[in-house]
């Protein structure tokens, strides 16, 4: 999430995003990524294990 520090004022630091992440709270995707996802046929499980960089066959990153 680094690379979004003050990127925009809802990445502000310190703002209500990283406040959520200091809390522990999982982030919802954005709504582009709901919607795409949906049109492929896929589950937002699946496009929030890619953007973490885990997956089925690296569950450990």
């Amino acid at each position: 999430m680094a690379y979004n520090v003050n990127t925009c004022h809802v990445w502000s630091d310190p703002g209500p995003m990283f406040d959520a992440i200091d809390r522990g709270e999982e982030l919802e995707p954005p709504i582009w990524a709901v919607k795409r996802a949906e049109e492929l046929g896929q589950s937002v499980v699946s496009w929030r294990e890619r953007m973490s960089g885990r997956s089925p066959t690296n569950p450990s990153i």
